[in-house]
């Protein structure tokens, strides 16, 4: 049987993080793991913490919120100023 299919990116709606990990984990076998993310909640280490606890080493890089005003942010406007006239 072919593995599990890794998806690119994890929504948690569709592709779930814990999932996602536990497969990395179990069934590829990974030993070490680097996530990076805007958001890693306490509580997924309940759900892959027994998954972790079988990696060598384990980075994990955190964003935060954007220092820009909303509408400068990817997806929620022009990303540049607006030419000079002329």
């Amino acid at each position: 049987m072919p593995p599990t299919k890794i998806p690119d990116f994890t929504d948690n709606e569709q592709y779930k993080l814990s999932h996602t990990l536990a497969t990395l984990i179990g069934e590829y076998g990974e030993r070490d793991l680097d996530i990076a993310t805007g958001f890693f909640s306490p509580d997924v280490w309940k759900i892959v913490g027994d998954s972790f606890g079988q990696l060598g080493a384990l980075r994990l890089m955190l964003g935060k919120e954007p220092d820009m005003p909303q509408d400068r942010r990817a997806g929620t406007g022009p990303l540049l100023p607006p030419a000079p006239a002329g």
